[in-house]
């Protein structure tokens, strides 16, 4: 199962010592890689190139940690056809399939972690549920049970490469329909993928200029160390790395060919989150790995305008149409067009217009960078506010589901988006409002002034 995760997850010393050795890894592995099917101690010895007797030894241990389970082999009192089962007894043979649990089903279990799960401790589980309300719960699960069903519906909707390689297996992908642990009734391939998913999400909020924000506010990290530095990609290390792929990148470009380029030209131009370097990298994995044709049922190499086909492929499903629970909020029930330009460190801000509805006020925005250098251009959606009089109301995901600003803005990449704030006061005549960006060390603040129409 290392679809998603590399290494191992234990609940404790015991199970980190069970797998120690590497005969116990072998095994360990040979049998995850069977799921959801079992696996005998023969086809152990044979698949993971391990003695049989050492592998006698692997099991116990496995076992007894909580690694793995098994069942008697069935085999049949007839000869040539399926028995009933009145027919059927089991022999003193033995077949293995892994066993792993997540937080909810594990609590009472002696099973191992499930891949990207951990063990709390009973005291931060009891001061989370105070800390944690119910009513902050409710509102981001609605959040993380959309994007997830954004992400199936890209898988269903698509047929492309990348993806083919790390969707879960279904039903229709095996011959007997099997893909749920025989133990547990989950599927852990998909399960694994989910918190692959959701854990990635935690790893790129740490990533966010807000959090970094957040964790300078409450003292949690020294501005201008080296973990700040390079968390914003600002150390000189970071910075000269940085450089360099972006410098090859735009060599590995200039350099091919005329119709290539006119394909990663149009991929960047269809996709502009994606990046040249990303490209590039995307090129080299494709051509220096053997592909999997379908349709020829073989591994077949691939040149590089394949590998361009291919990725060009990849974008155009992951700009399909998906479908989704949106948020029901009532419609605007004032438009103020505004088309205001300011523009500060090479930062343009275009304020278009601004929607005032019952439960939120949306503000949008057209962002670009005037400068051409290596800097990104970052959002700051928790700085920014609107402001009447002594009052501030905060940006807020709660309204209507608008392509809101991305929190990185590259060069060259004109971004238009919505910012949502809290509903404002519609008796006051004027809201003012601010956006918070930043490029480098350096924070801008753009502040627009709006007329409430009567």
């Amino acid at each position: 199962m290392e679809k998603y995760f590399e290494g191992y997850y234990c609940k404790d010393y015991n199970a980190v010592n069970s797998i120690s050795a590497e005969n116990s890894r072998k095994v360990l592995n040979t049998i995850a890689n069977s799921y959801p099917s079992a696996i005998t101690q023969q086809e152990i010895s044979e698949q993971a190139g391990v003695l049989y007797n050492s592998v006698t030894n692997a099991l116990e241990t496995l076992l007894s940690s909580g690694y793995i389970k098994r069942d008697k082999i069935e085999r049949h009192t007839s000869r040539g056809r399926p028995a009933k089962s009145s027919e059927k007894i089991q022999s003193r043979g033995y077949e293995y399939y892994i066993e792993n649990r997540n937080f909810a089903l594990n609590q009472q279990w002696a099973y191992q972690l499930a891949p990207g799960y951990v063990k709390y401790k009973p005291d931060f589980l009891y001061a989370w549920n105070i800390l944690v309300e119910k009513e902050q719960q409710n509102e981001i699960y609605p959040l993380l049970i959309n994007l997830l069903k954004r992400v199936m519906n890209k898988i269903n909707a698509s047929n492309y490469p990348i993806l083919k390689e790390i969707i879960p297996i279904t039903a229709s992908k095996r011959n007997d329909g099997m893909v749920h642990c025989r133990d547990c009734g989950l599927n852990h391939e998909a399960r694994d993928f989910i918190r692959a998913v959701l854990l990635h999400l935690l790893d790129r909020l740490e990533e966010s200029r807000p959090f970094i924000d957040f964790m300078i506010e409450n003292n949690f990290i020294l501005k201008d160390s080296n973990g700040y530095n390079e968390l914003l990609n600002l150390s000189p290390v970071q910075e000269k790395i940085k450089r360099k792929e972006k410098e090859q990148a735009k060599q590995w470009l200039e350099n091919l060919p005329q119709d290539a380029k006119e394909i990663v030209e149009w991929i960047l131009n269809e996709n502009p989150s994606i990046s040249t370097e990303q490209i590039k990298w995307r090129v080299n994995k494709l051509i220096s790995e053997p592909y999997f044709d379908e349709q020829l049922d073989d591994f077949v190499p691939l040149d590089l305008q394949d590998a361009l086909s291919l990725i060009a492929e990849e974008q155009q499903a992951s700009q399909l149409p998906v479908e989704v629970e949106e948020t029901v909020t009532p419609s605007a029930t004032k438009i103020v067009n505004i088309e205001q330009t300011q523009t500060k460190g090479g930062i343009k801000i275009t304020l278009n217009k601004v929607e005032f509805a019952a439960d939120c006020v949306a503000a949008f925005l057209t962002v670009e960078k005037t400068v051409d250098d290596a800097h990104d251009i970052r959002f700051l959606k928790h700085q920014s506010k609107a402001v009447q009089g002594e009052r501030q109301f905060e940006a807020t995901y709660r309204g209507p589901n608008y392509k809101e600003i991305r929190d990185t803005i590259p060069h060259g990449i004109r971004e238009y988006g919505a910012v949502k704030f809290e509903a404002v006061d519609y008796d006051e005549s004027l809201t003012k409002f601010e956006f918070a960006f930043s490029k480098y060390l350096n924070n801008y603040v753009f502040i627009f002034e709006v007329k409430i129409p009567k």
